[in-house]
Order: C-alpha cells, then structure tokens, then sequence
C-alpha cells in the first residue's frame, strides 16, 4: 500500500507542474520490480561517477506509468526493453518487424520516430519468458530445449500465473502450446506469487518464468531453450529521451559504459540478491559497477 500511495503522489507531483526539467536535473523513472530497481540505481550512480549532473530517482513507479512520464517529457531515463517498446510502449506487435530488421534496431527506430526517445546499447541480457522446470526433472527427462520437452509433456504437470491462460494476445498458453506440439498432464493458473512455491513443493514440473528471475536461482530450476524461438526478445537497455545529450552531454556515454556487461547468469544473480536476500538495490547496483572497476 505504501509504494501505491508513494506512486500516486509522484504522479501528483508530475501533473502539478513539478516537472523534471523544472527542477534542471537528471529524474530516473524507478521501475515496480527488483531489476529495475538495480539499474535504476546503477544509471543515478554512473551518471554522478562521470558527470556534474544532479540526479533523481523515483520512488516505486509502474512501467506504463515511467513510460508515460518519459514520452510526455517529464523524466529522462529507465531500465526498458526492446519487446516492452513494442508491445507496451507503442502497441505494436513483434510480427510487424521487417524481415532482415532485428526487433531492437526497428523498436529503437520506431520509438525515435514517433515518440522521441531511444534505447542505448544492448546491456547483455534478455528478461523474457523462459521455460522451467526443477533440475532433478532437467536430468530424469534429459530435458535441454522446449521441443525435448514435447516428448515426456503428458507425464508432467504444469502451472502458472493465471494471466498466461487468458485468450487474449499471441503469447499465451494456446498459442504456446499449439506451437511445440505439447500436451501436459495438468495445466493449472495460479497467482504469480505462488508459481515458485509450487515448483519447489513439487506441485507442478513446469512454470514459466522470467529468464533473470532471482527466484530461478534459489528454488534451482533450469532454462530449457526456446530452440524454435517462439517467446519474443526483451533485450535490456536504457532508454532515454532522444535529445538528452543536447539537454545533459555526457549521459549517454555514462549510460553506456555497462554496454554488454551482462549476461542471464550475472543478471540472475544481482536479482537473487534484491529479491530472494532483499538487499538494497543501490548496494547491489554500486557493488557490481566496483567489481568492474567503474567506480571509485
């Protein structure tokens, strides 16, 4: 309750005209999940490390809600990614990528565009929809890749959050299923929250999950490959406003110097940290950029 008043009053604040270029400084949208939080923090800190600028960063803040603020102009910087550009961002589907056109270049073109802002470089990792199941049924099946998984399907039950069921979108449940040819013993929706609690008590075999959810790591599942690439990118990138260096020079080089640093193992990592061992996202953010000798 306290992060949903925290974010109504920012949003008060926003449309009350306390605005970021108001105040003439660098306002970074926090995100509403423990990875945006780290590079949240890890933006503010490399653009202190190497500019002059003031910086702020919200409280708790939905995704749509940072969007919204960046495209209006109101804030300059979040975590993104290039499949949440199209789908959440600008309502477009990943079927409209032309063929020859990677999904990052043409999100990245298309937001420029029409809404004036941009992705930086790829980070290095990819939170998209990933495949679970727990190590022990990894090496009972010899399970590698989601089309080993359609031939032992109907001796494994599976289950996740409720909102993969629905009928609405390409990415569901149906579509899915239809795609790799599986057919599981059970399929059962349940609260997001609970997914993992199941998989570690051995209710279900599969799940879906984020492919650098902290949680992978503590209840020990492995990530079957999506071998026929049927889950879309959600490569991880800053975004920006497009004319930030005119208003702040030197930010997007600041931004960039993590460019490729990253990894699904590292990622997962510094999330377990902040989701499973609740540390404080900046500590986790500042202790990654001193192992790579990027701050002081």
């Amino acid at each position: 309750m306290k992060k949903i008043l925290a974010a109504l009053l920012l949003s008060l604040l926003i449309f009350s005209g306390c605005t970021a270029k108001d105040e003439n400084k660098i306002v970074i949208a926090n995100g509403d999940f423990g990875e945006m939080y780290i590079f949240s923090h890890m933006a503010e800190i490399l653009i202190k490390e190497y500019t002059e600028y003031e910086v702020e960063v919200t409280d708790y803040m939905s995704t749509s809600l940072g969007h919204s603020e960046i495209k209006a102009g109101r804030m300059h910087a979040a975590l993104s990614y290039d499949g949440t550009m199209m789908a959440t961002f600008m309502n477009r589907d990943v079927s409209e990528v032309p063929e020859g056109m990677t999904l990052f270049d043409y999100a990245n073109q298309k937001a420029q565009e029409d809404y004036g802002v941009k992705l930086l470089n790829k980070l290095g990792f990819e939170n998209t929809y990933a495949v679970a199941v727990r190590r022990s049924t990894a090496d009972e099946y010899n399970l590698k890749t989601i089309s080993d998984l359609a031939k032992v399907a109907s001796e494994l039950r599976f289950g996740t959050e409720d909102t993969f069921f629905n009928e609405d979108g390409t990415v569901r449940f149906i579509p899915f299923t239809k795609f790799y040819g599986l057919d599981f013993k059970s399929a059962t929706p349940i609260s997001n929250d609970l997914k993992y609690v199941g998989m570690e008590s051995e209710q279900f075999d599969v799940t879906l999950a984020y492919s650098t959810d902290g949680m992978i790591l503590k209840s020990d599942l492995v990530l079957l490959e999506d071998d026929m690439k049927f889950f879309p990118e959600y490569n991880g990138s800053f975004i920006v406003l497009a004319d930030i260096e005119e208003q702040f020079p030197g930010v997007e080089a600041a931004l960039n110097k993590v460019t490729g640093l990253f990894n699904q193992e590292n990622t997962i990592a510094l999330n377990y940290r902040v989701d499973v061992l609740d540390e404080d996202p900046y500590q986790v953010a500042y202790d990654f950029l001193k192992e790579h000798n990027l701050v002081k």
